[in-house]
């Protein structure tokens, strides 16, 4: 089944307020208030002597169901911002965790939001351009957890002989221990899409391994993730490789 953009916030919503139903009292009493994500500094997408840069700091709200459960991630947005220095439309660059993108929205809003200085060409004069806004989103107080994922193991017979990278996004309870949990655990995106085959060794491997706990004021507590799982084929089954015995 394909997994659509729609489908896959919302398993991402729904399991982050499974959890912040749980622990949400918690929460208040043992942290701090999350602090303000800040507009980072830009780059551009091309040599040219002067990118756009924002007047100002953006407004970004950090999503409430996200701040509830503890989860925090990293947006890339590619803004086009004319002559002028206005930006005109925004498109997603880049994601961490890949695939966690209940940040999208607010983080277009915010990039769309701000004047920016006019980017210059390479004669010096005002351009307009495409220009990378990251954007981070992190709560005061607290680390999130991070699961580093062994997958040499888990690739799949059946991908073998095609030699089939893939990655696979898998949302996932994790316990004060940092041990996972497969009740809630759920499928939340693949590249490519159709590599369903991938979703079950994903698992797999991540039930294996114990991820470092999230930590919230000097206290290790249960959190959620989504963790990016990437296979890469064999050595032995990439082209030009001689199998020795």
């Amino acid at each position: 089944m394909k997994i659509t953009k729609s489908r896959r916030r919302r398993l991402v919503a729904a399991a982050c307020a499974a959890l912040a139903w749980g622990h949400g009292s918690a929460l208040a009493e043992q942290g701090p208030e999350p602090g303000t994500p800040r507009i980072a500094s830009t780059s551009t997408e091309g040599g040219l002597s002067r990118i756009p840069t924002p007047l100002g700091t953006a407004e970004l709200d950090y999503p409430d169901i996200a701040k509830r459960a503890g989860v925090g991630g990293r947006v890339t947005v590619a803004v086009f911002v004319d002559e002028n220095g206005r930006p005109l439309k925004t498109r997603i660059a880049s994601r961490e965790p890949m695939f966690l993108d209940i940040f999208d929205d607010v983080s277009r809003r915010a990039a769309m939001g701000v004047r920016y200085s006019p980017g210059l060409d390479e004669n010096g004069k005002p351009a307009a351009m495409w220009v990378r806004q990251p954007f981070s989103y992190v709560l005061t107080g607290e680390t999130p957890a991070r699961c580093t994922v062994n997958t040499t193991e888990h690739y799949p017979e059946k991908a073998r002989a095609a030699g089939i990278e893939a990655v696979v996004g898998v949302f996932v309870n994790l316990d004060a221990n940092g041990w996972p949990a497969r009740s809630g655990m759920a499928v939340v995106g693949r590249i490519p899409t159709n590599a369903t085959l991938f979703d079950e060794p994903a698992k797999a491997a991540l039930l294996k391994i114990r991820c470092q706990p999230a930590n919230r004021g000097g206290l290790n507590v249960p959190s959620v993730a989504v963790v990016d799982i990437t296979f890469t084929p064999p050595v032995d089954n990439l082209p030009g490789t001689l199998k020795q015995d």
